[in-house]
């Protein structure tokens, strides 16, 4: 099923913009910042670090590793 999965979203490429729907995250994604927040990214994470400096809500691919 995940090679499946991978196939299509390889077919679909040349038909998106490369960004992805950060509530589905896939674990191996390359550069998954700008492919789930793009240029929206260093706001994002002035909030985050703001809001949630002890990191409380975290998850494998966070806005950012350090708490």
């Amino acid at each position: 099923a995940r090679k499946w999965l991978d196939d299509v979203f390889a077919d679909l490429r040349n038909f998106t913009n490369g960004h992805r729907y950060q509530n589905y995250p896939k674990r191996n994604l390359e550069n998954y910042r700008w492919a789930y927040w793009g240029e929206s990214y260093p706001a994002l994470e002035r909030v985050k670090k703001r809001y949630d400096p002890e990191g409380v809500f975290r998850f494998e691919q966070d806005l950012y590793t350090s708490g």
